[in-house]
């Protein structure tokens, strides 16, 4: 569940031609080049003497401290690298690193609360690390304990839920872990909305799992709506049309005007007014699942 978090396109002059004494923008510049080496090839201690001395000059610089932390861990000194991290973590929401580094630490203590408070972090300031963070949840839902930490991070509602959700129906295999998941949201405080719904309902049904998607659209309709559904539900127009599977989808066609309208009798009604001109009309669809019979 490792998510990497280095710049390997630094291009900065090497570490051991940096004197002991430069600035500490120079001297943290050539630290974080070095450490985008391969790992057993990173001059560690160099590192932390770079590191160190760029604090001494600057105390608060979040950059050489978390670079610090990579250092102590090197060194083998874990409770120092992560008090390092802590503290970096706490000067700057906007530096990815010591808050990736604590996602990591705390997801092998299996610390998933502390771990998911970090990655919160970085989706919000740095969503270019999504796919990375991401992939690390997909894989962390087959885990029980994690799944659950997971629903209660969802169910705060981030600004980053609806692309996760997203993401994770991209992926064929994993409709199983998204249809857990929006099932569980939907028992919560802030269930889905259409657009997180969307795509876990194309997932299952490309997947041809009508049962279990039909299941979860039903779960997102008003309770009072239950007792009116029959076998083509909201057929009399009552409900909101959100284009959700099993509900209508009404997409503009050229040369057709389509919208749903109150009749004389104050009911709904489909009205579809075509105008000049052959029009290969498919802008009216409704999916349904029907028990087998008559």
């Amino acid at each position: 569940n490792a998510v990497d978090w280095r710049d390997s396109n630094a291009d900065v002059p090497a570490l051991a031609d940096i004197e002991p004494n430069a600035k500490p923008a120079v001297l943290v510049e050539a630290a974080a080049a070095e450490v985008t080496r391969e790992v057993a090839d990173v001059n560690w201690d160099g590192v932390m003497q770079a590191t160190k001395a760029a604090l001494k000059a600057d105390p608060l610089n979040v950059r050489a401290l978390s670079l610090l932390g990579l250092s102590l861990q090197a060194d083998n000194q874990p409770e120092a690298a992560e008090q390092a991290m802590t503290d970096a973590a706490a000067r700057s929401l906007r530096n990815p690193l010591p808050h990736l580094w604590l996602y990591n630490t705390f997801l092998q203590q299996r610390a998933y609360a502390r771990a998911f408070s970090h990655a919160d972090v970085v989706l919000r300031a740095q969503p270019e690390f999504s796919v990375s963070v991401f992939l690390s949840f997909g894989e962390l839902a087959v885990e029980p304990t994690a799944f659950k930490q997971l629903v209660l991070e969802l169910e705060k509602n981030p600004p980053w839920r609806a692309r996760f959700l997203t993401w994770l129906a991209r992926d064929p295999d994993s409709a199983p872990r998204s249809a857990a998941l929006i099932a569980e949201l939907q028992q919560g405080k802030t269930p889905p909305r259409s657009n997180e719904l969307m795509p876990v309902l194309n997932q299952l049904i490309a997947a041809k799992d009508y049962d279990e998607a039909f299941f979860l659209w039903l779960r997102s309709l008003p309770e009072d709506k239950f007792a009116s559904l029959d076998y083509l539900p909201n057929g009399d127009f009552g409900l909101a049309i959100t284009d959700l599977p099993f509900d209508w989808s009404l997409k503009p066609t050229p040369g057709a005007d389509i919208s749903v309208v109150s009749t004389a009798g104050a009911e709904e009604a489909l009205r579809v007014q075509f105008y000049a001109g052959r029009v290969p009309f498919r802008g009216v669809r409704k999916l349904l699942v029907l028990p087998p019979g008559r």
